[in-house]
């Protein structure tokens, strides 16, 4: 083998890392375009929450009563109280 035979073999396998790298790089980009606005809307709903007083690890039960949540009387539950 060469000298020029095996630089070129050694910069072929150093381009095919570099290639695979920023194609990976490339993906978790495309990945974080394609999830931002479900990741958006979620942070929004999040703080929405957060600000009502709602308890964040636990869905569907607020802090406050009555403030929507399924065991509550009042705010959209079918046959409560309206102000």
């Amino acid at each position: 083998m060469s000298v020029w035979s095996w630089l070129k073999l050694t910069v072929c396998l150093w381009l095919l890392r570099k290639m695979f790298k920023a194609g990976g790089w490339l993906l978790l980009a495309a990945l974080a375009v394609a999830a931002r606005p479900v990741t958006l809307v979620a942070a929004a709903g999040y703080g929405v929450a957060w600000l009502r007083g709602c308890a964040g690890p636990r869905p569907g039960r607020c802090s406050r009563p009555g403030s929507g949540s399924p065991s509550g009387r009042r705010g959209g539950m079918p046959g409560g109280r309206s102000r």
